[in-house]
C-alpha cells in the first residue's frame, strides 16, 4: 500500500491496550500498513500497550479530583514502560465498575460532574496534541458529554480535520425511552453530541441504516465503514456430536438475559456455552446464566486468544437485549465481532430484536440462524442443533457474505482514500 502516512491523533474511554478488545476495531483499521501513525488520549485508568499506536496521554477521575485539591495534574502522558504497580489492563475506578453493574444514571452523572469541575484543559494536554501535531483526530462519539467536550477541544487545539466513528445510536435512543431520568440525560448529553458531529470533517457509521438516519438527522453524508477480514483460506468446519456455543465479548445492556434463555434451551441437549467477558457480573445475574446448568462462564480473556476460541467452537452466539430500556440503544449497531464469526467459518446463532440493524444484517443475507423472540429460543435451538447439514450451510453462508462485504484490503482502501480527501 503508497500514499503519505498520516497522522491520527484517537481518543477512546480505555487506555489503548492491543492485547484486550476495547480497541480492536482501529487496530483493525489502522493496523499492519505503514500508512499510519497513531497516538492515543483515554479517559480510564490502565496500563498502555501498542505497536500500532505508540504515544499515550490518560486523563481519569483520579487525576481530576487530585488536580481540584492540588495534588496532582488532570492527566499526563504515559508510556508502556511504566511500572504502574500491578494496575490490571483497562482496571476501572470502583464507582465506574459498580455503575457498569448496576447501571444506575447516577453514578454516569457524578462522572460527568467530576469533568464539568475538573480542570483537565491543561498546559500537559495542550503540549501533548501540539507536539505530536496530528493530521487529524478521531473521535468516536459517545452519549455522554465530556467525553464529546473532550474531542471538540482537542479539535480546537490541534487546528485539524475531525473525523467522528459512531457505533450506537447515540442520539436517537433517548426518545424511546419511558424512563424520565433517561429523558434527562438525553436534555445534557445531545446538544454536545450535535455538537460534535456537525464539528466533523467526515463521518463514518458501522451500518446503512444508521448512515440513512442520521445523514437525514444532520444533513451530513456518513460513510458505512466496519472492521475487516483477510478471507483468504476458508477454516475447515465439520460439527462436533457434543455441540460447543462460544459467546465473546460484553454481556450488559440485557444481553446477559438473552444468555440465559440460550442456555435454558440446551437442556437435556447434548451441548454446553462457554461465554468470555470482562463485564462485571452480579451475583444475580451469574445465578440466571449457571441454572440451566449448560453454561460456563470463563471470564476475561486476551484478544490474541480469541481467534483459537472461536475457532473451537461448533456455533458462535450473537446476542442482543428484549428488553425496551436496552433494546432501543443497540438499534443502529452492528457488533465488531461478527466479522470474526465471518471469517472464522463457524455457524452463527444470533438472538435478539429484530429491529437491530445486525439481527436485520444476518437475517436478510441468511448468514446465521435468526431468532428474534424469546418465545423461539427453544425450539429454534433444538432444531439447529439436530442439524448438521443446517450448521455447515449457514456457516458456508457466512463466509462467503463476509468475503464479499468485509474484506480488509477493500475497507482500508476506502478507509483511507476518505481520510485523505479531508485533509
Amino acid at each position: 500500500m503508497g500514499g503519505r502516512k498520516i497522522k491520527l491523533l484517537i481518543l477512546s474511554y480505555p487506555v489503548w491496550n492491543e492485547r484486550n478488545n476495547s480497541v480492536n476495531t482501529y487496530i483493525n483499521l489502522f493496523g499492519n500498513t505503514d500508512r499510519y501513525e497513531v497516538a492515543n488520549i483515554s479517559t480510564l485508568p490502565g496500563k498502555p500497550y501498542g505497536t500500532v499506536c505508540k504515544r499515550f496521554f490518560n486523563i481519569s477521575e483520579k487525576g481530576l479530583l487530585s488536580a481540584l485539591v492540588g495534588t496532582a495534574n488532570a492527566g499526563k502522558e504515559i508510556y508502556q514502560e511504566d511500572d504502574l504497580s500491578g494496575l490490571p489492563i483497562a482496571k476501572e475506578s470502583n464507582l465506574l465498575k459498580k455503575a457498569k453493574i448496576l447501571r444506575f444514571q447516577i453514578f454516569f452523572w457524578i462522572r460527568e460532574m467530576i469533568w464539568s469541575f475538573g480542570s483537565w484543559k491543561t498546559k500537559q494536554l495542550d503540549e501533548f496534541i501540539k507536539s505530536f501535531d496530528p493530521d487529524a483526530v478521531v473521535l468516536p462519539i459517545k452519549h455522554t458529554r465530556f467525553f464529546n467536550k473532550l474531542g471538540q477541544y482537542v479539535h480546537k487545539v490541534s487546528g485539524k480535520p475531525l473525523i467522528g466513528f459512531v457505533s450506537d445510536d447515540v442520539y436517537s435512543y433517548y426518545g424511546y425511552s419511558r424512563s424520565p431520568l433517561v429523558w434527562l440525560d438525553g436534555t445534557i448529553c445531545k446538544p454536545s453530541i450535535k455538537q460534535s458531529i456537525q464539528e466533523c470533517d467526515l463521518m463514518f457509521t458501522l451500518t446503512e441504516k444508521q448512515k440513512k438516519e442520521y445523514d437525514q438527522l444532520f444533513g451530513i453524508n456518513c460513510q458505512v465503514i466496519t472492521k475487516g477480514g483477510s478471507f483468504i483460506t476458508k477454516p475447515e468446519y465439520n460439527p462436533n456430536k457434543h455441540i460447543k456455543l462460544v459467546y465473546t465479548g460484553n454481556i450488559g445492556a440485557g444481553r446477559w438475559q438473552t444468555l440465559a434463555l440460550i442456555g435454558d434451551a440446551l437442556k437435556n441437549l447434548d451441548a454446553e456455552m462457554d461465554i468470555y467477558t470482562g463485564t462485571p457480573i452480579t451475583s444475580k445475574q451469574k445465578l440466571q446464566l449457571l441454572r440451566s446448568g449448560k453454561v460456563n462462564l470463563k471470564g476475561f480473556v486476551a484478544q490474541e486468544e480469541i481467534k483459537d476460541i472461536q475457532l473451537a467452537a461448533d456455533i458462535l452466539v450473537h446476542v442482543e437485549s428484549f428488553l425496551r430500556k436496552e433494546k432501543y440503544s443497540a438499534r443502529l449497531s452492528f457488533s465488531t465481532k461478527i466479522v470474526d464469526y465471518f471469517e472464522a467459518h463457524r455457524c452463527i446463532l444470533a438472538v435478539g430484536w429484530g429491529e437491530t440493524a445486525a439481527i436485520e444484517y444476518l437475517k436478510e443475507n441468511t448468514a446465521a440462524c435468526v431468532i428474534t423472540s424469546p418465545k423461539d429460543i427453544k425450539p429454534e435451538v433444538q432444531s439447529l442443533i439436530a442439524s448438521a447439514d443446517r450448521m455447515k450451510q449457514l456457516a458456508d453462508n457466512s463466509y462467503a457474505l463476509g468475503a464479499a462485504n468485509h474484506n480488509n484490503y477493500t475497507i482500508k482502501e476506502k478507509l483511507y482514500h476518505n481520510i485523505s480527501s479531508v485533509l
